[in-house]
């Protein structure tokens, strides 16, 4: 069977259980959310077989307990899932993200998804890919080389097992907001990250980050937010850097030496 629907929303409600399976094809629907309900259990696997023209899946905000069914990926034209806010499980692989070409919002922040970042850098098919969500979930490891160049946003703080990779975002030449606070990064930063001048928001607070903060931050004039703090960091804040107050720079946390208003040093 088929139909002609375009547009289903369903969030917002106190729909309760499972995802019920699909029997029919829905050849039309672009837009499909149940988000903001009660729904429990998996994600039927075959889900995304029955949307051919989906472009946007909302189920964020329920109590789903399975893995990320690889059919999810599968619509064309797909360009958003928004997944946050449930109990999903498991792994990211490469293989996942071969028929996503389109897709440009990503959101799995909290959940309890785990393993490597390594399935980011397997594929070659996420270059529309712009806000990327992963906060608040067991991810470990390194972050990758990411090839993402539309990649605007990063979110991936509260994975407290992520130890090193800062070096490996030098190509997300697009990145205005990158937060990775509170893992468990333990290297120094990375003077690459002052490359990335489109900056406008930067956190690396709460991890174990040492030596001192890189003088090529001082390329980073659209940078409105700067926290560095709770780190193991030395020495003395560049003066360069502290000069960026005078631009956008209207936060800057740290706790390495240095004596300038907006500091704050142990």
């Amino acid at each position: 069977a088929s139909s002609t629907l375009v547009d289903l929303r369903l969030q917002n409600n106190s729909f309760v259980g499972k995802i019920p399976g699909v029997d029919c094809t829905m050849e039309k629907l672009e837009l499909l959310s149940m988000a903001s309900n009660d729904l429990k259990g998996p994600i039927p696997v075959d889900f995304g077989d029955h949307f051919p023209s989906l472009k946007e899946l909302h189920l964020y905000d329920n109590q789903l307990t399975s893995t990320i069914p690889p059919s999810i990926f599968k619509p064309a034209n797909l360009t958003a899932i928004l997944f946050g806010m449930n109990k999903l499980t498991g792994t990211l692989s490469g293989s996942m993200f071969q028929e996503a070409s389109n897709l440009v919002y990503l959101y799995l922040n909290a959940n309890d998804l785990g393993g490597s970042l390594e399935g980011f850098a397997q594929t070659e098919e996420l270059q529309s890919l712009k806000k990327l969500r992963l906060e608040y979930n067991n991810f470990s490891g390194t972050i990758p080389k990411l090839e993402l160049p539309s990649l605007e946003l990063f979110y991936a703080y509260n994975n407290s097992l992520l130890t090193s990779g800062l070096d490996n975002l030098s190509n997300c030449v697009a990145l205005k907001k990158l937060k990775l606070s509170n893992c468990g990064l333990a290297e120094e930063i990375p003077t690459t990250l002052g490359s990335l001048t489109n900056l406008e928001l930067l956190h690396l607070n709460g991890n174990q980050l040492t030596g001192t903060v890189p003088s090529e931050f001082q390329q980073l004039t659209a940078l409105e937010e700067l926290r560095l703090d709770a780190n193991d960091l030395s020495g003395a804040v560049p003066f360069e850097v502290c000069s960026l107050r005078n631009s956008q720079l209207s936060t800057f946390v740290s706790d390495c030496g240095g004596e300038w208003t907006g500091v704050a040093c142990s």
